[in-house]
């Protein structure tokens, strides 16, 4: 169980941490290209040991300097448990978020669990910052988008790693962790760009704002070489409607369903990303069923979504972000990679994603 941290007023320390990782988060967290749902993460680590993360489930725009959507932990616990096991060693995903859960402290006022992506937190820089950005995905998620991505980043300086798909959590820190390590051996110096196969983009910094700079370069370079403006993005916007429904009349989800003759099992044969088995697997239907996910009103051109304001924020705005990535690689001429039946059926059996769907209720 988490313990609770002194009161932030009476910390220095720990304030110049909230500021940094509230105004790191708040930054991407209002744009859906970057954040959907309680997707992404962020964190900052504290000269004594500790470092701030994201709690599990909130969403990026609500962390704030006052220490609400945030955690405290002991990063280097963390990173101890996570170095000292043997690659692929036969603990748990269970046990290693358990281990991970009880290095937190509550700020007050909280009861909260850290992000199930503190692991690979622990083995970046001073700022962390992890978004699931559609540009980035659009390559991430693609047959050899490894090369493209290389060479994009090579072209632009950056120090950048691929690595491939891995499910969140132990596996994922894992595999981010020996990337790292490779690098820094090979190269004298830590990555400061990582591209997540089939999930999203990390950046690391020494502040927040290196971090932002830095997001913001990747993505406008990205945004280029898929021939993107900035703003273009199908921004999803929910109204209430009769019964626990929403509604979202931007026309972008049901136009590309239309163009690419999609049926009911569309996103169930589009897997492409760990949120979207986590928020919208399935459920998308054409004939107004008011019990279904999803349900599209081709004649109106709107979309209709179920569930509480939290679940159905959460399904809309995955499932227009992989709707997009799709359509990007479509406009492209890109081969998506899809995850495999093995990798949703994992996803959807861990305990720390369960977590983040009761939290939407």
């Amino acid at each position: 169980m988490a313990r609770a941290a002194r009161q932030p007023a009476a910390d220095p320390v720990l304030n110049r941490g909230l500021r940094e990782i509230a105004a790191m988060s708040r930054a991407v967290g209002h744009s859906q290209e970057y954040a959907q749902g309680g997707g992404g993460n962020s964190s900052v680590k504290l000269a004594d040991g500790r470092m701030l993360i994201k709690a599990s489930g909130f969403r990026l725009q609500e962390v704030s300097s006052e220490g609400r959507g945030a955690v405290l932990v002991d990063y280097r616990a963390v990173r101890e448990f996570f170095s000292r096991r043997p690659p692929r060693a036969p603990t748990s995903e269970d046990a290693a978020t358990a281990f991970v859960n009880g290095q937190a402290v509550n700020l007050p006022g909280q009861d909260c669990r850290p992000s199930i992506e503190t692991g690979f937190h622990s083995f970046l820089g001073v700022c962390v910052l992890h978004t699931h950005s559609v540009y980035a995905n659009a390559l991430n998620c693609a047959e050899h988008g490894e090369q493209t991505l290389a060479k994009l980043a090579r072209n632009a300086g950056w120090r950048a790693i691929f690595v491939r798909f891995a499910t969140p959590g132990l596996r994922l820190t894992e595999a981010v962790r020996a990337a790292a390590e490779r690098y820094s051996s090979e190269h004298g110096s830590p990555p400061q760009v990582v591209f997540l196969q089939n999930h999203g983009l990390i950046v690391s910094g020494e502040s927040a704002g290196e971090c932002l700079r830095l997001h913001a370069a990747v993505n406008a370079k990205l945004r280029s070489f898929l021939k993107v403006r900035a703003g273009d993005y199908p921004q999803v916007r929910l109204k209430p409607t009769a019964g626990q429904r929403f509604v979202d009349g931007n026309r972008f989800l049901p136009r590309h369903l239309e163009e690419t003759h999609a049926g009911g099992s569309y996103f169930l044969k589009h897997v492409i990303c760990p949120d979207q088995v986590v928020y919208g697997l399935g459920g998308l239907t054409f004939t107004g069923d008011p019990a279904a996910l999803v349900a599209v009103d081709a004649k109106k051109r709107c979309a209709y979504y179920s569930g509480t304001a939290k679940q159905a924020a959460a399904a809309a705005e995955t499932l227009v972000a992989v709707a997009y990535v799709l359509e990007l690689q479509r406009r492209a001429g890109l081969r998506p990679r899809l995850l495999k039946a093995v990798e949703t059926k994992t996803i959807l059996g861990m305990g720390s994603e369960k977590y983040r769907q009761r939290l939407l209720k």
